[in-house]
């Protein structure tokens, strides 16, 4: 199944008819049938796909991290930041699950609860972290939704302040209290 998904998903399919989604992606309706049995299925796969791919992404780069403070914060930001302009494809998954069944999304709501609780003990400021991480996924809706069209320069400028401020940011000294008074 998750063959065929990528086939539509190379394709830079957009098309809600299973009729055109077939056509895009080269294949006859019947044979696309035979993987997913109907359009919420597709979209399913879609977003599960998708989703599992952005996760693969975010975990990737933080595997690949030389600085441990800000590691989860800045690899989501990273990978955020790619996805919104280098896979907006994939992304529509996401529309066309709110617009048919907003449920198709919990593997992505899974994907933020993990990342936020990571943010959060990312051993930066929890609140600033969570600023970045709205701020990122701003950027990533405006892109999907083709809100503005940001200047190429000034939208990666704002990506390296973003990154920046993981690194300058001063440590979480808050959260470590309390847990050093939860240990006594």
């Amino acid at each position: 199944m998750k063959a065929a998904a990528r086939i539509v998903y190379q394709k830079g399919v957009f098309a809600l008819t299973l009729d055109a989604v077939a056509q895009e992606a080269e294949i006859s309706k019947g044979g696309l049938l035979h993987y997913f049995k109907s359009k919420e299925a597709l979209v399913k796969a879609m977003v599960e796909y998708t989703s599992e791919s952005y996760r693969e992404g975010v975990e990737q780069r933080v595997a690949h991290e030389e600085l441990e403070k800000g590691m989860w914060t800045r690899s989501l930001i990273a990978e955020t930041f790619e996805q919104a302009y280098d896979e907006e494809e994939l992304n529509a998954s996401f529309l066309m699950a709110v617009a048919m069944k907003p449920e198709l999304l919990e593997p992505i709501k899974n994907a933020y609860k993990h990342w936020q609780q990571k943010i959060e003990k990312d051993g930066l400021d929890p609140i600033e972290a969570s600023i970045l991480r709205l701020a990122i996924d701003g950027l990533w809706m405006n892109k999907l939704m083709g809100l503005y069209q940001f200047d190429e320069s000034l939208l990666h400028h704002v990506y390296e302040r973003m990154i920046q401020k993981t690194m300058m940011m001063k440590p979480d000294t808050e959260n470590k209290q309390e847990e050093e008074t939860k240990d006594e």
